[in-house]
């Protein structure tokens, strides 16, 4: 991810841990250790960052240094791993996506809206991991493909992928989807494995 005020710092999630660049990308630093996923700026305020694998971290001096922030959300063995969205349609909500490291099901939806102090439950159903249009099936394969967005005009609108894409419209307590891996004769079609999502200009890019 780019600091959106200053385009030669950035920060880089890998299996290998958290880096971050100041000089575009020429030399890096390792700023955690562990297996990363995701990293996200806080809309209003870059100097904090959050950054998740199977556990979520927050950075309050702009990703030097990181702590774990674990209040509402599950513990690390029961998640193989997560990713997170924010919305400038409100800087202090954090979503938080888990898959279930048992079956790479739906763990469960998480939001904070204290900026990531706390995290409540959302839900835990349907399985918008698995492969049906009415998330009834059991396991996924949440350990390879897994995106979230937020809408940027409306906090309560977010989107999750990984076989099939979802919708939520109340904050992740609710669930409709949005697309299938196979053309149903009822839902659009994308391809399965959704690995991105971004809500642009009133439409949604799904990769």
């Amino acid at each position: 991810r780019m600091r959106p005020d200053d385009p030669l710092t950035l920060l880089c999630a890998t299996n290998n841990g958290l880096w971050k660049t100041t000089d575009g990308a020429n030399t890096w630093y390792q700023v955690a250790i562990g297996s990363f996923h995701d990293v996200e700026f806080k809309p209003d305020d870059p100097g904090i960052v959050y950054a998740c694998g199977d556990q979520f971290f927050r950075s309050l001096d702009g990703g030097d240094q990181f702590e774990l922030m674990d209040t509402g959300l599950p513990v690390a063995s029961e998640v193989n791993r997560m990713r997170i969205a924010v919305t400038p349609a409100d800087p202090f909500k954090v979503y938080v996506l888990a898959g279930r490291e048992e079956d790479a099901g739906f763990l469960g939806l998480y939001r904070s809206n204290n900026g990531g102090s706390s995290f409540q439950e959302r839900s835990t159903s349907p399985n918008i991991f698995g492969y049906e249009d009415n998330g009834g099936d059991d396991g996924g394969q949440s350990w390879y493909d897994m995106a979230l967005t937020a809408d940027p005009d409306d906090a309560d609108v977010i989107y999750a992928g990984g076989v099939n894409v979802w919708k939520s419209a109340d904050g992740g307590a609710s669930w409709n989807i949005r697309s299938h891996w196979y053309f149903t004769g009822f839902d659009p079609y994308t391809h399965a494995d959704i690995h991105s999502l971004d809500a642009v200009g009133g439409r949604l890019l799904c990769g």
